[in-house]
């Protein structure tokens, strides 16, 4: 029992020490700075000199997550996309490219837009697009061939 409470004491004292006490409490070794006053002295980090940046030139930004609808833009249309391949395997895809010259590969069962790729063929890839009164159309886009 002593043995318990010994090492308690020693976790504890161990515990007060390593990381200051109470809450709010500044670690040892730092002053303790009160959220009404400013402290004195401190200098808002600058980001780093080295920091690389990138310059758009007109394009996007590939550091950033891509979005399939931006402001000001409308969702890509199944009817004007145009498939530009099937790739046939264990998982066939397809190939399709939107007006806006984006390129997409689709598995049966993703979307695109307002579309879901529910077959692909040898030569075509099957979307189904809702409507606005609840029922769905099927839109069948083909390979073009040369």
């Amino acid at each position: 029992m002593k043995s318990q409470v010994l090492l308690a004491s020693l976790g504890l004292t161990f515990t007060v020490a390593t990381f200051g006490g109470a809450r709010g409490q500044a670690p040892l070794g730092q002053p303790a700075v009160s959220a009404e006053s400013p402290a004195q002295g401190v200098v808002p980090a600058a980001p780093a000199a080295g920091t690389p940046t990138y310059d758009r030139k007109g394009r996007r930004d590939p550091f950033e997550p891509v979005q399939a609808v931006q402001p000001g833009m409308s969702s890509p249309v199944i009817a004007a996309a145009q498939l530009k391949g099937i790739l046939r395997g264990r998982t066939p895809r397809v190939l399709v490219e939107t007006p806006d010259g984006l390129g997409y590969i689709l598995a049966v069962g993703d979307t695109l837009g307002e579309g879901r790729l529910i077959e692909i063929q040898g030569d075509s890839a099957v979307f189904s697009v809702p409507t606005r009164f609840g029922a769905t159309n099927r839109v069948v886009l083909r390979l073009l061939e040369d």
